[in-house]
């Protein structure tokens, strides 16, 4: 009889146990409220903390003209033009800016408790500034998130703090000793109810990404109008790669995008690597094939400085240089021009 393998059980720390709970706990009660009001019933008015002595009354914010000049550390208040269907008053914080043209935004939770490890809990008072979802940041243009209120003001210790959970589920750095027991637990389970409240969560950011794919559609435009042919690569990828890590996916599916060069009879096919901080390039004939047509290609990033080359077929590009996008450039130094495959 062969012999069963055997599994070695991992203890879960007791505050991650007593975290999950009570994040279950809020969860439960906004699920039910969700579904009461459905049925078109009256609940009383749930308890809730009240906000910080400074914090700023919202209607008197809303009848204000928005705020505009974003930029990195702000804490804003997005109007019901950015996002039409939330059903609560959405903040966000300006985590960076992560290119000239890009800004990196970060939403905050629903809940006071962080559900997962791309969760942080804040040292701030208010309930609606609680928890900060590094795992739903999004890369944006100003214009995506102009429509709001300036709110108040992250400090450079809430910064740090938020970019080490990013760098953390996005890049695969250490966590920081300090912020271990400020995330949420870990998403194990195919089954566990934080993959649902993900999903919803996703689905309240979906236009600012939608207008970010469409802004970055009509940068691509102009570029291939000046031959340069940027290909708007990273954030997409990031975005789904820090969810999966978010949910703390053993091995989750690869990500590619395809691109063919027609004239060239080939395809690139790029993808990002098992140690999330690289991007693969392959090229392929029309076959499937292996092929040397781009060996000698030289990859820039959107700036035109020189990041790789392709020989054998292959490249690798270091994630971090090419996040806005990259250029193909012949071995003859004439642009190479590259078309999605969708």
């Amino acid at each position: 009889m062969a012999k069963l393998p055997i599994f070695e059980l991992n203890d879960v720390p007791q505050w991650q146990i007593a975290r999950l709970d009570s994040w279950l706990e809020q969860w439960r009660s906004e699920t039910h409220f969700r579904e009461t009001e459905a049925r078109g019933l009256i609940l009383p008015e749930l308890p809730s903390a009240p906000p910080g002595k400074d914090f700023p009354d919202l209607n008197t914010l809303r009848g204000q003209g928005y705020d505009d000049g974003v930029r990195s550390g702000q804490i804003r208040l997005l109007s019901s033009k950015v996002l039409p269907l939330a059903r609560r008053p959405v903040f966000v914080a300006v985590l960076s800016e992560w290119t000239e043209d890009l800004k990196l935004v970060v939403p905050y939770g629903p809940f006071t408790i962080p559900g997962t490890t791309g969760e942080l809990l804040t040292d701030r008072p208010d309930p609606a500034l609680q928890v900060l979802c590094l795992w739903n940041s999004h890369t944006l243009p100003a214009e995506a998130i102009d429509t709001s209120w300036i709110v108040d003001e992250l400090s450079p210790t809430e910064l740090s703090d938020a970019w080490a959970i990013f760098q953390y589920i996005t890049f695969g750095t250490t966590l920081p000793a300090s912020l271990a027991q400020r995330v949420g637990p870990p998403v194990v389970h195919p089954r566990d109810p934080r993959r649902l409240y993900q999903k919803d969560e996703m689905s309240l950011m979906a236009p600012l990404a939608r207008r970010a794919i469409e802004w970055e559609r009509r940068r691509f435009d102009s570029a291939m109008k000046n031959a340069l042919n940027v290909i708007p690569l990273l954030p997409a990828i990031l975005a789904a790669q820090a969810f999966r890590q978010a949910a703390a996916v053993p091995e989750a599916a690869r990500e590619e995008w395809v691109y063919q060069a027609q004239a060239l009879e080939v395809e690139c096919v790029l993808r990002l690597e098992g140690d999330q901080r690289t991007i693969g390039v392959y090229v392929y004939d029309l076959a499937g094939e292996d092929s040397m047509a781009l060996d000698g290609a030289c990859i820039l990033d959107s700036n035109q400085k020189e990041v790789g080359t392709i020989a054998n077929g292959r490249a690798s590009v270091p994630a971090e240089l090419v996040r806005e996008g990259f250029v193909l450039r012949g071995a003859d130094s004439t642009p190479i021009k590259l078309h999605r495959r969708e």
